[in-house]
């Protein structure tokens, strides 16, 4: 018996054991993330659809179809877009100091090839594993396209709301003319914020996809040798 269990006091956990608690529970929270990221996305695109599928059926009274297709659906688009956003770059810094944790578990157990998955997925191929069609090429290209056609899916959407909204408007009498103004006026202004927002979350992910604190961790080469962890994923003195 321990003099901690001796004097009435807990034992205090092994640090792998703490790590290991905090490495789950942030691997719960990316997947958690994961998820709230297709829930966005089909809530925010069925509601843009009832949006669109009203306006159209207004398209008749140009002042309420205007009002949809210029105010309500860009600013609806840019808000999922800042929302979905969101969350991928709270599933990168999840990712992020997962990596970071596989290091210490590795540090504390004094062997690599423990937790591995973090570093594996985020570190850059050698020049061997990429002309031997390392997955994980295939998969950054993958992942980049995502963001891309969901940004641009996104933007058109706000785009052609604006184009089609000024239209309608120019479809109303001359008296109306400072309406026009005034609501193109105020999509500017929430599109400018809004875009703003989007492109602070986006830089704020990608300064996490490049940090390179992602150690890659040992690779075992066809003779059986273990390379060492480095940042360039080379073996050491190629």
């Amino acid at each position: 018996m321990t003099p901690a269990m001796d004097q009435g006091i807990a034992p205090c956990p092994h640090p792998v054991e703490i790590s290991l608690e905090e490495y789950k529970s942030l691997r719960q929270e990316a997947l958690t993330s994961m998820g709230t990221q297709q829930s966005i996305l089909s809530f925010g695109t069925a509601a843009l659809g009832i949006l669109l599928a009203g306006a159209f059926n207004v398209f008749g009274d140009a002042l309420a179809a205007a009002l949809i297709f210029l105010l309500f659906v860009p600013l609806l688009s840019h808000l999922v877009l800042v929302l979905w956003m969101t969350e991928v770059v709270r599933m990168l810094r999840a990712g992020f100091f997962l990596a970071n944790i596989e290091n210490e578990i590795s540090a504390l157990i004094g062997r690599d090839g423990i937790l591995t998955w973090e570093r594996w997925a985020h570190a850059r191929p050698s020049a061997e594993e990429r002309d031997k069609g390392d997955i994980r090429v295939v998969l950054r290209d993958v992942d980049r396209l995502n963001f891309q056609v969901v940004t641009g899916l996104l933007f058109s959407i706000a785009l052609a709301g604006v184009a089609i909204g000024n239209y309608e408007l120019m479809q109303l009498e001359g008296e109306h003319k400072v309406l026009v103004v005034s609501l193109n006026l105020l999509v500017l202004g929430a599109s400018i914020v809004l875009g703003y927002t989007a492109y602070q979350v986006h830089e704020s992910g990608k300064r996490l996809r490049s940090e390179r604190a992602y150690l890659p961790p040992a690779r075992i080469g066809d003779t059986g040798e273990v390379y060492p962890a480095k940042l360039d994923n080379q073996r050491p003195g190629a």
